[in-house]
Protein backbone atom coordinates (compact mmCIF):
# COMPACT_ATOMS: atom_id res chain seq x y z
CA UNK A 1 0.00 0.00 0.00
CA UNK A 2 1.56 3.36 -1.13
CA UNK A 3 1.86 6.55 1.87
CA UNK A 4 -1.23 8.32 1.65
CA UNK A 5 -1.81 11.73 4.02
CA UNK A 6 -5.53 11.09 3.64
CA UNK A 7 -5.74 7.69 4.81
CA UNK A 8 -3.13 8.30 7.39
CA UNK A 9 -5.20 11.02 8.80
CA UNK A 10 -8.58 9.05 8.32
CA UNK A 11 -6.91 5.90 10.20
CA UNK A 12 -5.57 8.24 12.95
CA UNK A 13 -8.79 10.35 13.70
CA UNK A 14 -10.88 7.48 13.59
CA UNK A 15 -9.24 5.52 15.67
CA UNK A 16 -9.98 8.50 18.25
CA UNK A 17 -13.55 8.55 17.70
CA UNK A 18 -13.80 5.37 18.21
CA UNK A 19 -11.91 5.54 21.37
CA UNK A 20 -13.73 8.21 22.46
CA UNK A 21 -16.97 6.54 22.07
CA UNK A 22 -15.86 3.90 23.90
CA UNK A 23 -15.01 5.93 26.96
CA UNK A 24 -18.32 7.34 26.86
CA UNK A 25 -20.46 4.75 26.27
CA UNK A 26 -18.56 2.52 29.52
CA UNK A 27 -19.03 5.89 31.54
CA UNK A 28 -22.80 5.58 30.74
CA UNK A 29 -23.27 1.61 31.74
CA UNK A 30 -21.54 2.50 34.84
CA UNK A 31 -23.71 4.95 35.88
CA UNK A 32 -26.25 2.93 35.01
CA UNK A 33 -25.19 0.37 37.08
CA UNK A 34 -23.24 2.18 40.02
CA UNK A 35 -20.45 -0.17 39.20
CA UNK A 36 -17.47 0.90 36.87
CA UNK A 37 -17.38 -1.00 33.68
CA UNK A 38 -15.49 -1.29 30.43
CA UNK A 39 -16.91 -3.27 28.70
CA UNK A 40 -14.74 -2.41 25.16
CA UNK A 41 -11.41 -3.27 24.35
CA UNK A 42 -9.95 -2.14 21.17
CA UNK A 43 -6.62 -2.23 21.93
CA UNK A 44 -5.63 -5.15 19.11
CA UNK A 45 -7.17 -3.52 16.26
CA UNK A 46 -6.20 -0.30 17.46
CA UNK A 47 -2.13 -1.90 17.37
CA UNK A 48 -3.08 -3.32 14.03
CA UNK A 49 -3.38 -0.23 12.08
CA UNK A 50 -0.75 1.69 13.74
CA UNK A 51 1.37 -1.58 12.29
CA UNK A 52 0.09 -1.29 8.74
CA UNK A 53 0.35 3.06 8.93
CA UNK A 54 3.68 2.52 10.56
CA UNK A 55 5.08 0.18 7.74
CA UNK A 56 4.46 2.70 5.18
CA UNK A 57 7.47 4.66 6.37
CA UNK A 58 10.93 3.68 6.16
CA UNK A 59 11.70 3.90 10.04
CA UNK A 60 9.42 2.14 11.02
CA UNK A 61 10.04 1.63 14.75
CA UNK A 62 10.24 4.95 14.94
CA UNK A 63 6.54 5.79 13.23
CA UNK A 64 5.21 3.13 15.22
CA UNK A 65 6.66 5.18 18.46
CA UNK A 66 5.76 8.57 17.62
CA UNK A 67 2.05 6.83 16.70
CA UNK A 68 1.52 5.42 19.90
CA UNK A 69 3.24 8.20 21.63
CA UNK A 70 0.47 10.66 19.66
CA UNK A 71 -2.41 8.82 21.00
CA UNK A 72 -2.09 6.92 24.36
CA UNK A 73 0.52 9.56 25.99
CA UNK A 74 -0.61 12.55 24.56
CA UNK A 75 -4.21 11.16 24.18
CA UNK A 76 -4.36 11.68 20.52
CA UNK A 77 -2.76 15.51 20.94
CA UNK A 78 -4.80 16.76 23.54
CA UNK A 79 -2.51 16.65 26.24
CA UNK A 80 -0.11 18.64 24.45
CA UNK A 81 1.24 22.44 25.27
CA UNK A 82 1.12 23.49 21.97
CA UNK A 83 -1.09 23.19 19.45
CA UNK A 84 -0.14 21.05 16.63
CA UNK A 85 -2.37 19.02 13.85
CA UNK A 86 -1.78 15.70 11.62
CA UNK A 87 -0.20 17.38 9.59
CA UNK A 88 2.42 18.45 11.73
CA UNK A 89 2.79 14.66 12.77
CA UNK A 90 2.61 13.40 9.02
CA UNK A 91 5.23 16.02 8.20
CA UNK A 92 7.89 14.99 11.02
CA UNK A 93 6.91 10.70 9.81
CA UNK A 94 8.48 12.06 6.54
CA UNK A 95 11.38 13.80 7.69
CA UNK A 96 12.28 11.40 10.19
CA UNK A 97 12.80 9.60 6.78
CA UNK A 98 14.88 11.58 5.05
CA UNK A 99 17.14 12.48 7.77
CA UNK A 100 16.96 9.31 10.33
CA UNK A 101 17.07 11.86 13.21
CA UNK A 102 15.52 11.06 16.50
CA UNK A 103 11.68 11.81 17.09
CA UNK A 104 10.64 15.26 19.03
CA UNK A 105 7.65 13.54 21.12
CA UNK A 106 4.76 15.88 21.70
CA UNK A 107 1.61 16.19 18.74
CA UNK A 108 -1.73 17.63 19.30
CA UNK A 109 -3.61 17.31 15.84
CA UNK A 110 -7.44 17.25 16.40
CA UNK A 111 -8.21 19.99 18.41
CA UNK A 112 -8.71 23.18 15.96
CA UNK A 113 -10.09 20.91 13.15
CA UNK A 114 -12.93 18.61 12.45
CA UNK A 115 -13.40 15.15 13.46
CA UNK A 116 -10.85 13.96 10.87
CA UNK A 117 -8.16 16.72 11.22
CA UNK A 118 -9.57 18.74 8.53
CA UNK A 119 -8.44 22.54 9.07
CA UNK A 120 -10.28 24.56 6.43
CA UNK A 121 -7.57 27.41 6.29
CA UNK A 122 -4.91 24.48 5.11
CA UNK A 123 -4.48 22.59 1.44
CA UNK A 124 -2.69 19.70 1.59
CA UNK A 125 -2.54 16.06 -0.81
Amino acid sequence: MEKSFTLFKWTIASMQVQHDKDIANAQTLSKAFSVEINPYDNTLISKALVEVVAAWFDNYEVAKKEIFHFMYELDFGRKSEKPNDIYKLWGKLIALEETNDPPLLGMNFLNESDVFGNQLTKNID
